[in-house]
């Protein structure tokens, strides 16, 4: 079917066709909604569109006339500039790379806290809409490791640095500064603040690492279970994978802090090719999801994004590695001596 000439025929008649219309546009977004079920496989159907979006720029027919918009996921492109290709791709003009970190996160929050209800702020307005007149604070305690902590690090260092974790942990916290500002307070408690922001941060873990038991799920798939026609099994929405869930979280329980080392990484990779009979990389995984990250030698940690480490798996340089803020609370693991796990 795919090898019957007619198709030539038919890109010529699509050709001449297009050369005598206006300009046609095609935007292709949300085809990454399945991703999560079979990550490794999804990835190789996006790669392939997007070599094939990138040919038809070039198409000397329908490239002029022809204007095609997919959205990717990170990974896939970073796994294109892991590729050979990587030199055609590097620095494109028609490539936008849709990046957040901390910096863009903390302006998105300004914007936000300038949007905002007066309703929603401790503090008098006439100081200006900051976070200190929103939250009547600017620090706050550290417990873990005992140190004072700058109040907007201390929340945006417990999102997943996107702006969707952002607008929700931002919504529980007005909901409890509406609460203080009728109470009379002018600041919202610290064990609150910590609370609130640790049940958000726990459903972000939630929902990261029920991410990363569907990709185990899918690397565990038999090469031939698409002709048994039995891939449903480990890459649809299945009770199973709770298994496999709870599985991983006794793993990262067993590392038991969010730093470590070489050795204590090696273990959490021997433990899971010890469960899953080294059908996958747990440490991979968790580090193109952003759940695992490392340590530079400057002391900042570092978590998988296109915008500053576009290695597709952890990188063999660094001796520290950290579990992200959001794995403490939704696996409960402690904190480790030593500074804030601030991902950037």
């Amino acid at each position: 079917y795919l090898n019957n000439p007619s198709w030539d025929d038919l890109e010529d008649i699509l050709g001449e066709a297009i050369r005598r219309c206006p300009p046609v546009f095609f935007y292709l977004d949300g085809i990454y909604d399945e991703f999560s079920y079979a990550p490794m496989y999804w990835l190789e159907c996006q790669k392939g569109l997007f070599y094939q979006v990138m040919r038809l720029l070039r198409d000397p027919k329908l490239g002029g006339r022809l204007h095609i918009v997919v959205s990717i996921r990170d990974v896939v492109m970073s796994s294109v500039l892991k590729s050979e290709h990587a030199p055609k791709f590097i620095g494109e003009p028609h490539i936008r790379l849709l990046t957040w970190d901390r910096e863009a996160l903390g302006v998105l929050l300004e914007h936000k806290l300038e949007s905002l209800d007066p309703s929603c702020f401790v503090g008098e307005l006439s100081d200006g809409r900051s976070i200190a007149t929103w939250l009547g604070r600017t620090h706050i305690q550290n417990e873990a490791r005992n140190v004072t902590e700058n109040v907007e690090d201390y929340i945006l260092r417990h999102t997943r640095l996107i702006p969707r974790d952002l607008v929700s942990i931002g919504n529980a916290i007005c909901t409890e500064t509406r609460k203080r500002r009728v109470a009379g307070e002018k600041q919202i408690a610290e064990s609150r603040l910590r609370e609130i922001v640790a049940n958000s941060a726990r459903r972000f873990g939630d929902s990261q690492l029920a991410q990363c038991s569907n990709q185990i799920a899918s690397d565990m798939m038999p090469d031939d279970a698409a002709r048994h026609q039995y891939t449903q099994v480990y890459t649809g929405p299945q009770a199973y994978l709770k298994h496999i869930s709870d599985d991983l979280r006794t793993i990262i329980q067993a590392v038991g802090v969010d730093r470590f080392g070489k050795s204590e990484l090696s273990t959490l990779r021997a433990l899971a090719n010890q469960q899953w009979d080294d059908t996958t990389d747990l440490a991979a995984v968790l580090w193109q999801n952003g759940l695992l990250g490392c340590v530079e030698r400057s002391g900042r940690s570092t978590f998988y994004s296109l915008g500053g480490a576009d290695q597709f798996t952890v990188p063999d340089g660094p001796d520290t590695f950290v579990f992200h803020p959001c794995v403490i609370d939704s696996v409960g693991i402690k904190s480790a001596d030593g500074a804030p796990v601030v991902p950037f």
